[in-house]
C-alpha cells in the first residue's frame, strides 16, 4: 500500500500540505505578537487600550503581516484541497477495485 501512495505522490502532497500549514501558523504567530508589541507601544504613549488596538490594526506593518499571512493561508487551504482530493480519487480508485475483485469471487 506504500508503493501506492508514494506513486500517486500522496506523500509529497501531504507535506506540501504541511509545510503550507506550517508556514501560515508562523505568520499567524508573527501577526499576533506584532500586533500586541504595537498596543504596548501605543499604550505606553498614553493611548486607551482601545485606541491603541485601532491604531496597530490600522498601521502599515500589521497590514503587511495580515497580508502576507493571508497569502500563506490561502496557499494551505489550496494545498489541502489538492491533498483532500488526491485522496478521494484514491479512495475511489480503491473501491473501485475492490468492487471488481468481489465480483470476479461471485461467478
Amino acid at each position: 500500500m506504500d508503493k501506492e501512495w508514494e506513486s500517486i505522490g500522496y506523500l509529497k502532497l501531504a507535506e506540501a500540505y504541511a509545510n503550507a500549514q506550517s508556514e501560515a501558523d508562523r505568520l499567524d504567530g508573527m501577526r499576533k505578537r506584532i500586533f500586541s508589541l504595537m498596543v504596548i507601544e501605543f499604550t505606553g504613549e498614553g493611548k486607551s487600550n482601545a485606541a491603541a488596538e485601532h491604531l496597530a490594526r490600522a498601521s502599515d506593518q500589521y497590514g503587511e503581516i495580515l497580508e502576507k499571512h493571508s497569502d500563506a493561508a490561502t496557499a494551505a487551504n489550496l494545498a489541502r484541497a489538492v491533498y483532500d482530493s488526491k485522496k478521494v480519487a484514491f479512495e475511489f480508485w480503491r473501491t473501485k477495485e475492490s468492487t471488481k475483485r468481489a465480483e470476479m469471487n461471485l461467478r
